[in-house]
C-alpha cells in the first residue's frame, strides 16, 4: 500500500519476492523486514524504481517461477538453484 496509494519507497515483499529471492540464493531470509531491508540497503530509494522492480519480479513469477516453475524457458535458469 505504502507504494502503490503512498507513491513512498517501500519495496514489496510477497510471495513472489520471497520466491525468486531464494531460488536465485540472493537471500534465505524469510522475515518481511529483513528483506525489505536487503533491498532498500542495494537500490535507490525510489518508488518508481522499486514499483518497476515489483512489477518485474510479479512479472517473472507468474510467467516462469510459479510453485512448479517452467524452468525450460526461464532466462534466469542457469542462475537458480530449484
Amino acid at each position: 500500500m505504502l507504494l502503490y496509494a503512498g507513491d513512498l519507497p517501500y519495496f514489496v515483499i510477497d510471495a513472489y519476492t520471497k520466491r525468486i529471492v531464494e531460488r536465485l540464493n540472493i537471500s534465505k531470509e524469510k522475515d518481511y523486514n529483513k528483506l525489505q531491508e536487503l533491498f532498500h540497503k542495494n537500490l535507490e530509494k525510489d518508488h518508481k524504481l522499486f514499483n518497476e522492480y515489483h512489477a518485474l519480479f510479479v512479472e517473472h513469477a507468474k510467467r516462469y517461477c510459479k510453485k512448479l516453475p517452467s524452468c525450460g524457458e526461464c532466462i534466469l535458469k542457469n542462475k537458480c538453484s530449484y
